[in-house]
């Protein structure tokens, strides 16, 4: 395969992108305009955006951006299930980071759902069911991910662990994102009288 001159100035404009730590470029207008309504405050954030939109997509790419930005960052990112861990977030991870230099890219350790960067920032990646959540205890998280929150089935145990870990990073601008597809609809009853 033959590189065109546009190739080469594609491939030169991401390695700068991935140098200044900047995954922007890999949202759509949409995605950009929810990560610049969760940087321009203080505090958590939430939302709640419709299946199939790419709510997923942005949150690792946020998770990447911090990860590059903030050297020594602890990240925690509880999925639904252990099994969209594995389908869906590692996948997502790594297409993400496939144009990602080799010197900037972080390895994966599949045993403990890790992501470690060369510049020391960790991302805990775990599901919330059946209890996997503990895998995200620690003693602090600079980023705190809760992908489909409003489906945790014992969304209070999830909180209970990942809440306090922002007590000693929110004054460094610490922060949590919720996010979660609208309930389905309600089916409605046909009554007879």
């Amino acid at each position: 395969m033959t590189l065109t001159s546009e190739d080469v100035v594609l491939a030169e404009v991401q390695r700068e992108a991935w140098i200044r730590g900047d995954t922007t470029w890999l949202l759509d207008d949409d995605q950009l305009a929810q990560h610049d309504a969760l940087w321009s405050g203080q505090g958590d954030y939430y939302a709640c955006i419709s299946r199939q939109r790419g709510k997923t997509w942005w949150a690792v790419a946020e998770c990447i951006m911090y990860a590059m930005r903030n050297p020594g960052a602890q990240i925690k990112y509880a999925s639904l299930t252990h099994k969209s861990v594995r389908a869906i977030i590692g996948p997502v991870l790594r297409e993400q980071l496939a144009t990602c230099p080799a010197e900037l890219r972080p390895t994966e350790d599949t045993q403990h759902g890790e992501w470690r960067w060369p510049n020391g920032s960790v991302l805990t990646c775990a599901g919330v069911d059946n209890q996997h959540y503990t895998a995200l205890r620690g003693t602090k998280a600079h980023l705190v991910i809760k992908d489909e929150a409003g489906f945790f089935a014992d969304y209070d145990s999830v909180d209970a662990v990942l809440s306090p870990q922002l007590l000693t990073t929110r004054a460094q601008g610490g922060r949590c994102l919720e996010i979660s597809t609208p309930p389905p609809p309600v089916k409605r009853l046909e009554l007879s009288h």
